[in-house]
């Protein structure tokens, strides 16, 4: 499991040949969200997608999780997937949870003072849409 610190792409990343591909961090980098969320913030090509954290752990787990990536992650590099697979309930609970999930994150951030309420809103926008659709270039 220490091998699976995604610190350890920073050659990669610094390497010249690599400056225009793009990385996605795939499951918030578990349990190195906090390293992955570093890596999005100096790295212009990293990006982070929080799928499988969310519905795997516990409650708390993927509500900490989560608000790892967003304390140091741009807030348009963190993206939502179900990362749903084998049966569709996987999928629809992916759904389901990330939302409380992400309320939940974005509530207590209000809360504090970190965003306002239209940021937080249009914050949940990026993540569960915006992010996924500029990254991955879909067009209607």
């Amino acid at each position: 499991m220490r091998l699976s610190n995604p610190l350890h792409l920073r050659a990669v990343l610094e390497d010249k040949r690599y400056s225009k591909c793009r990385f996605v961090l795939l499951h918030a980098s578990y349990p190195f969200s906090r390293e992955a969320s570093y890596l999005a913030s100096v790295h212009a090509q990293v990006y982070l997608d929080f799928g499988l954290v969310i519905p795997k752990l516990s409650v708390h787990g993927m509500i900490s999780s989560l608000k790892e990536l967003l304390e140091t992650a741009p807030l348009n590099k963190v993206m939502f997937s179900t990362d749903g697979y084998g049966f569709p309930e996987t999928f629809f609970l992916g759904a389901k949870k990330s939302r409380e999930v992400v309320f939940s994150v974005l509530r207590d951030a209000c809360n504090d003072g970190d965003l306002s309420i239209p940021e937080a809103v249009e914050v949940a926008k990026d993540i569960f849409a915006r992010n996924a659709i500029q990254f991955y270039k879909i067009t209607s």
